[in-house]
């Protein structure tokens, strides 16, 4: 069965602005959702919000089991800028 709830690009907990606060190794940043921390089984989906300078990495996503979040990173290994906003998709 299709899921009960599907969040909208920018709905409530649906961007994240990379500050240090949320750095992960310079390279992402930690999303910090209640909706998905600590479920490794949620479907989230980072896109680009296209606000300030152009990223032409494809972005990853991942699940950090230690810290019990999901980081959104640039595939190519290319540093993501501070102050980069992300928006996602995310279905817990």
């Amino acid at each position: 069965p299709p899921p009960a709830h599907v969040d909208a690009v920018g709905g409530a907990g649906g961007q994240a602005v990379h500050t240090q606060d949320n750095d992960y190794q310079g390279t992402g940043l930690y999303l910090d959702d209640a909706r998905i921390n600590g479920n490794p089984s949620a479907v989230v989906i980072p896109l680009h919000a296209f606000t300030g300078a152009y990223n032409a990495s494809a972005l990853g996503i991942w699940y950090d089991a230690v810290r019990g979040q999901w980081v959104v990173y640039n595939e190519s290994g290319s540093a993501l800028a501070l102050g980069q906003t992300i928006h996602y998709v995310a279905v817990p």
